[in-house]
């Protein structure tokens, strides 16, 4: 095995899946730590991505574009996904983003949801039975619907 070979094995890797109007703040506080920790480790420790279901760009809810790198790709078992939400979340919780999800899932991927992203979860069937948190807004609601 090549040194690359053993940094990347070393190296973890998130698949972070802006929905639209996803909450610039909460997502920065999840991907920044990650970009910190690598240049304090001085070596790749962590990688991350963004897709969205249309693979092009995603609008968040400041109004800033972001340019995404794919659409909803075949997650490898070891990488980590992070459903960024914010606003309007049913709306953005498609039919595609939910099976997408739901089929990661059964490979034994590492989920994860930030601000609303949690709701996605709760539609998708992964916090079944059990405890979640969601943005303080949202609080009601969701312990209403699930």
């Amino acid at each position: 095995m090549t040194v690359q070979e053993t940094a990347t094995k070393q190296r973890h890797h998130f698949v972070f899946l802006l929905l639209g109007e996803f909450t610039m703040t909460a997502f920065a506080n999840a991907v920044e730590p990650l970009r910190i920790a690598n240049r304090f480790s001085e070596k790749l420790v962590y990688s991350w991505e963004f897709v969205g279901e249309s693979g092009e760009t995603i609008i968040c809810s400041n109004g800033a574009e972001m340019r995404l790198h794919g659409g909803l790709p075949d997650v490898k078992r070891e990488d980590t996904i992070v459903i960024c939400g914010g606003m309007n979340i049913r709306k953005w919780s498609t039919k595609t983003v939910l099976n997408w999800i739901r089929r990661e899932q059964r490979k034994g991927i590492t989920i994860a949801g930030v601000d609303t992203g949690s709701y996605t979860m709760a539609l998708a069937g992964l916090l079944d039975g059990k405890r979640a948190t969601i943005h303080w807004e949202n609080r009601a609601s969701f312990e209403e619907e699930f």
